[in-house]
């Protein structure tokens, strides 16, 4: 019982004990250590003088993780501590490792999450994306840069740790630029400088000194490839140390470039018909023609200046009328039919003369 309460003030790394003793025995030990988040996953190495099968299966129930059977030598003994204390560090490094790689997915979902939503802000977006790099690669610093179409040049978006003279610096990069991020967008794919003093892209090149100044002794930069192959930007963390990010690193980074392709290409798409619907409108605002869009009722949803000018009524007024309305009686039998027809897919367009009745 003392040594179960030492156990819970300090955590052993391994527990020996004997099957009987008076007052709580080792399989009682088990059943107090075994439901103690804390304490559940020490091994336990249980010694008796209790031989035989049955025995071993009692200590293995109980939940012990080795079963020795005294007489035994002390380099019997040591080897069997040796291995448990190896398999339980090899546990312990499984399970930071479990713990590190769910929090790092976390943090996907939750970047992933909020860049989805609904009044998204675009800078914010492009902060976490940083953020999220630096913190899945154990970088010091970080930066997100969009391809400018027109220059063809990568443009700094977002960043995190660099001062003014980096940022002016690197303002502008091409694909022919001493740069991890342009030789990342002339291959299209990552590019790890693990130690930049001595990589022959930045050898006698001004870059060097700046990211030297900057406090940058390695970089990865990640191309953004949008789904249909091309690059929309760069996303790239840097470090103070010569350094290789690992594997599971990459991999994790693969991802995150997944997700702000996807969002820049989103972000594209959006600005694109935004554009679209604003010249769009412009056209049908600035026709010389009239212009309206009714609804299958022949009621006038839409109307451009033109219109208005031609029946003699301001926009307001049309917007409470129909067609009907506004066509001379003779001829709206048959502008109504043709509308009938376009409305049940027998029609795609129609050209009818007919006279307006102005106000």
């Amino acid at each position: 019982e003392a040594a179960l309460a030492a156990a819970r003030r300090a955590r052993p790394d391994i527990i020996l004990s004997d099957v009987m003793m008076p007052g709580l025995d080792g399989f009682g030990l088990l059943r107090q250590l075994r439901p103690d988040p804390a304490l559940k996953t020490i091994p336990v190495i249980l010694l008796s003088a209790r031989a035989g099968e049955e025995s071993r299966i009692d200590g293995a129930e109980h939940g012990a993780d080795d079963y020795l059977t005294k007489p035994f030598s002390a380099r019997e003994l040591h080897a069997r501590i040796h291995a448990h204390l190896t398999m339980a560090g090899i546990r312990r490094d499984s399970e930071a490792h479990m713990a590190a790689e769910l929090e790092a997915m976390t943090r996907l979902y939750e970047v992933g999450n909020r860049c989805v939503q609904a009044g998204e802000d675009l800078q914010r977006c492009l902060n976490d994306f940083v953020e999220a790099a630096i913190a899945l690669t154990g970088a010091s610093k970080g930066n997100l840069q969009v391809l400018d179409k027109h220059s063809g040049a990568l443009i700094i978006a977002a960043h995190r740790g660099f001062e003014q003279p980096f940022l002016e610096f690197f303002a502008e990069v091409r694909a022919s630029e001493a740069a991890a991020c342009g030789a990342a967008m002339r291959g299209q794919e990552r590019v790890i400088v693990d130690d930049i003093t001595q990589s022959p892209l930045f050898d006698g090149h001004p870059s060097l000194k700046v990211l030297l100044d900057a406090g940058v002794r390695a970089v990865q930069s990640t191309p953004l490839i949008s789904s249909t192959g091309t690059v929309l930007g760069i996303i790239s963390t840097h470090f103070a140390e010569a350094h290789r990010p690992s594997g599971i690193e990459l991999r994790l980074m693969d991802l995150l470039a997944r997700q702000a392709a996807d969002y820049l290409e989103r972000k594209e798409a959006e600005e694109a018909l935004r554009s679209g619907e604003e010249r769009l409108r412009a056209m049908f605002e600035q026709a010389a023609t009239g212009i309206a869009v009714v609804d299958l009722d022949g009621r006038f949803q839409e109307v451009n200046d033109r219109l208005c000018q031609i029946v003699s009524r301001g926009r307001e007024q049309l917007l409470t009328l129909s067609c009907a309305d506004l066509t001379h009686p003779d001829d709206w039998s048959c502008n109504r039919a043709k509308m009938g027809e376009v409305a049940s897919g027998a029609l795609a367009e129609f050209v009818i003369e007919k006279r307006y009745g102005r106000s």
